[in-house]
């Protein structure tokens, strides 16, 4: 998620784009279902096989999500649950047309309604993309539960002057935690900040779709503090420390950095021009980072 974080589950519009990281299904397997690259049960096949109509395949369905995990088995916070979901669904044979809708009824019953669903859909659409989830009203509070309803999608191109990395800081996050943590507070305490973040999102959205490179960066960087200051006000570790050394050494580069998602530890994104010192960023950062499509 580029923008939009938090308040898109109040109706706001988020920026979502896709890694080059991949979940691999097919119904080819014999003896039961096979996880290959984490341990968990089957409750996500379940949902998303019964959302499809197609239970009857769990005992041949296979599902590879080792790449969206590290190599000791963490999970690398790149939405595995949503590219899980869109994948056994697409094996399970559901036509293109009825994919989002599917695939988030999945996520729904998966997660108990809670989520945007905004990873389902840049799944499913495999590029960027504007999203608003379809029944939430700007103030609704809390919303986190109350999800459901059309989304609205459109496909968004990002300015072709910009570069945009995603970069693992090595820690695991938990997206419910941190957003239960956002919610425990009084809306009014956090409202400031979330409409910070929404405008910001707005902004970015309309840049790009004026292939704007200066006014993107603006909004991106709005949108950094505005992530910073809701962690502040809610008390959530939305912005931690290794984001903030990140920040700091690829703004000597000429990069943005931001938190991504719920922030917190896993995933940040850095935008900056191509003529940006990227090979110095790379030198700094040792950690995993992954182009952004």
């Amino acid at each position: 998620m580029l923008t939009g974080e938090y308040a898109v589950l109040l109706g706001a519009p988020a920026l979502v784009t896709t890694v080059d990281r991949h979940v691999v299904a097919n119904t080819e397997g014999q003896g039961g279902y096979t996880l290959i690259g984490a341990e968990a049960s089957d409750a996500l096949a379940r949902c998303a096989l019964e959302a499809a109509g197609r239970l009857d395949l769990l005992e041949r369905l296979v599902v590879d999500v080792s790449e969206l995990y590290t190599e000791s088995g963490e999970k690398l916070g790149l939405g595995s649950s949503a590219a899980s979901i869109v994948a056994i669904c697409r094996a399970a044979g559901v036509a293109e047309d009825r994919l989002l809708n599917i695939a988030l009824d999945a996520h729904h019953a998966l997660q108990g309604g809670a989520g945007s669903g905004a990873d389902i859909a840049a799944c499913v659409a495999g590029r960027s993309i504007a999203y608003t989830i379809g029944n939430a009203n700007w103030g609704d509070w809390p919303a986190l539960c109350e999800l459901g309803g059309e989304p609205k999608v459109e496909e968004v191109n990002i300015p072709n002057d910009l570069r945009i990395e995603a970069v693992w800081l090595g820690k695991p996050a938990s997206s419910t935690a941190l957003m239960n943590a956002v919610q425990s507070v009084g809306f009014d305490e956090v409202r400031p900040f979330l409409e910070a973040v929404k405008d910001a999102s707005t902004a970015a959205i309309t840049a790009a779709k004026a292939d704007d490179a200066d006014g993107f960066l603006s909004a991106i960087e709005a949108g950094a503090d505005g992530m910073e200051r809701l962690g502040q006000a809610s008390g959530a570790p939305i912005v931690v420390d290794a984001h903030h050394k990140l920040a700091e050494a690829a703004s000597s580069l000429g990069i943005i950095a931001k938190p991504s998602g719920a922030g917190g530890g896993d995933f940040s994104i850095c935008v900056g021009r191509y003529d940006a010192d990227w090979d110095g960023l790379l030198r700094l950062n040792s950690r995993l980072i992954l182009p952004v499509c």
